[in-house]
């Protein structure tokens, strides 16, 4: 239970500030007015979210390398 809460944690934390960064981003450099850059009513972009979470399973797999072996 306690993984599947960092995870969502996780997930939720990587959309939500992806579409601030990106709303932001629209807003001053690129189209000069606010558009809502998802597809989502809510403000969440889902790609930054699994993105995120990929991220954190990676760092996960550190544990497992036998870094005597690769250096």
């Amino acid at each position: 239970m306690n993984n599947f809460l960092t995870i969502t944690f996780i997930f939720a934390t990587g959309g939500i500030c992806g579409w601030i960064l990106k709303v932001f981003y629209r807003r001053f450099v690129s189209q000069k007015h606010w558009v809502n850059p998802g597809f989502l009513v809510g403000p969440c972009l889902p790609l930054y979210g699994e993105s995120l979470c990929i991220l954190y399973f990676l760092a996960g797999l550190e544990d497992d390398i036998d870094t005597e072996k690769y250096g």
